[in-house]
């Protein structure tokens, strides 16, 4: 079987291929420190110790641990929200290592429908942890209108998903830019850096997810989240 090369001869030139060298970019990221493996399968259904819920808008729905749909295991992290009661849900978040330099957050989901509803983000060790939900957060992702989304100033389009695949997602972040790369089932999504909301988030310590849906009828089938790993330095 032949091996497949690096370089492709254009012209009489020899090109690297970008594909190639995005995909060991990530391979390269799976080779940093592991700092946090969660499969939500070790703690009897109940949502791990390490996780904390952050009350919000008077929401009395919290995400919760599911059997519904899992990746691997028995069990995965579920975000939903009652229809017509508050547009938001309570959140979840995690505090791990501060990161200084590189930062690889991937995780697995799910998505019941294309409506306006999870958020995910990134803060620093200098901030409250309530800093998840706003615009204090550095990194801050949405599942919104069928794509995987950054929002800085301005919601920009990274990827299109559909209902009920799973998706595996890597945010890769350059921590002293302030400038990030999102991967997809491994291959990069957006053709330039992604821009922090707060960039003044100077390490990355912790990792919040939670419903934002747009109004209080649409957007709160669930979404689940497998897989869970955090890995930098």
């Amino acid at each position: 079987m032949k091996s497949r090369s690096w370089f492709t001869m254009i012209n009489g030139v020899l090109v690297c291929s970008i594909a190639v060298l995005l995909a060991a970019a990530l391979v390269q990221a799976e080779e940093l420190p592991l700092v946090v493996k969660e499969d939500f399968d070790g703690s009897g259904g109940q949502l791990p110790e390490s996780w904390v819920v952050l009350p919000r808008g008077g929401s009395s729905d919290t995400p919760d641990i599911s059997k519904e749909q899992a990746l691997s295991g028995e069990y995965s992290l579920r975000i939903w929200r009652t229809r017509n009661a508050v547009n938001m849900t309570n959140w979840v978040a995690i505090q791990f290592t501060p990161l200084k330099e590189r930062a690889v957050i991937s995780f697995s989901f799910w998505a019941s429908d294309v409506q306006r509803s999870l958020v995910m983000s990134l803060i620093g060790s200098d901030q409250p942890m309530n800093s998840l939900m706003g615009g204090e957060a550095g990194p801050f992702l949405v599942l919104r209108n069928g794509a995987l989304q950054n929002y800085d100033t301005a919601f920009w389009d990274i990827a299109p998903y559909v209902p009920e695949k799973w998706y595996r997602v890597s945010i890769d972040i350059d921590v002293t830019a302030a400038v990030f790369d999102v991967y997809v089932d491994g291959e990069k999504a957006n053709f330039v850096p992604l821009k922090y909301r707060n960039n003044k988030v100077s390490d990355i310590a912790a990792f919040g997810i939670g419903f934002h849906a747009a109004s209080n009828t649409a957007g709160y089938l669930p979404v689940y989240i497998d897989d869970f790993e955090v890995r930098g330095k």
